[in-house]
């Protein structure tokens, strides 16, 4: 859904608001707590570094950047960061994604440190557009090899690194916004979503997402949708939002979120948090600088 995504907006310098410093102090952490980083794993911090691994006898690729100031004895957060479909480079037979940069988002700037940032390259040729890379949005669980990829990934950082266990958020754009959703009903625990200009799977042709066996539950939700989108039409935003308040027992009524004017955030959700944002004349592009703090926000709130 949606090519031509704009990988790499938000890019520049500061590594984040504030030092971060004790993030997630008092959280359970992971079998990577107290592990010293190794030499190529120190130069991960501060920056993305290169990451391959084998998932479902598929090899994948992803780049993990390390908060400044990481501490081995304190469990941070971690945020998995998923593109919108993205163009092949055709070598011969085969089509290898571009080695597109990481923070498409741009939220490096605002969780650079407080927070381990996962980016994920997709390895599923879109069904539509032959010559791009997107996300199974459609197969359950063990099926899926994005899902078991991501599993896989998340259990390697958990080995590696000194994880919060319960402080695990997805952010997805387009395609990966499909698969976030597709991601947070699998059964795995997130803390919370974002998602850019996507939904649940359906009317593309290739099938409709069975909402009925979503096994989510207590995952706070941060909807991105802008009103002039016209690749991805607005309701699939409108469908997620209301599925997750029905999920999360909010009320029907809305205040406005003092971080954004253009945000709402739901009354009512039981644990959770649930915040919509309508952006204008943007069309189905990322919603650059506001999209990165409006994730930023939304992810400290989370953690308080």
């Amino acid at each position: 859904e949606g090519e031509g995504e704009g990988e790499g907006e938000g890019e520049g310098e500061g590594e984040g608001e504030g030092e971060g410093e004790g993030e997630g102090e008092g959280e359970a952490g992971s079998d990577g707590c107290g592990r010293d980083l190794s030499t190529t794993q120190r130069d991960g911090v501060g920056r993305y570094q290169n990451v391959a691994f084998v998932a479902g006898d598929v090899a994948r690729t992803a780049q993990v950047r390390l908060p400044t100031g990481y501490d081995p004895a304190v469990p941070w957060p971690v945020v998995f960061q998923f593109h919108g479909d993205e163009s092949c480079v055709v070598t011969g037979d085969a089509c290898v994604p571009r080695a597109n940069p990481p923070n498409p988002f741009g939220i490096d700037n605002t969780l650079g440190a407080e927070a381990i940032l996962v980016f994920v390259h997709g390895a599923n040729l879109n069904r539509f557009f032959p010559r791009e890379f997107s996300w199974d949005t459609l197969t359950p669980g063990s099926d899926n090899l994005d899902i078991v990829a991501v599993q896989t990934l998340r259990a390697q950082l958990n080995a590696d690194y000194c994880v919060a266990d319960d402080e695990v958020f997805a952010v997805g754009y387009s395609g990966g916004g499909f698969f976030t959703h597709a991601l947070a009903c699998s059964g795995d625990h997130f803390a919370g979503i974002a998602v850019f200009e996507g939904g649940f799977e359906s009317g593309f042709g290739a099938g409709d997402f069975d909402l009925d066996s979503c096994r989510a539950q207590g995952i706070s939700t941060l909807i991105v949708h802008a009103s002039d989108d016209r690749t991805v039409d607005i309701s699939y935003g409108d469908e997620a939002f209301d599925f997750w308040n029905d999920t999360n027992g909010c009320s029907e009524t809305a205040s406005p979120w003092p971080d954004n004017d253009r945000c709402v955030v739901v009354d009512g959700c039981i644990d959770t948090d649930s915040v919509r944002c309508t952006p204008t004349g943007i069309g189905h592009s990322l919603w650059s600088p506001d999209g990165a703090v409006v994730v930023g926000e939304f992810i400290r709130q989370q953690l308080r």
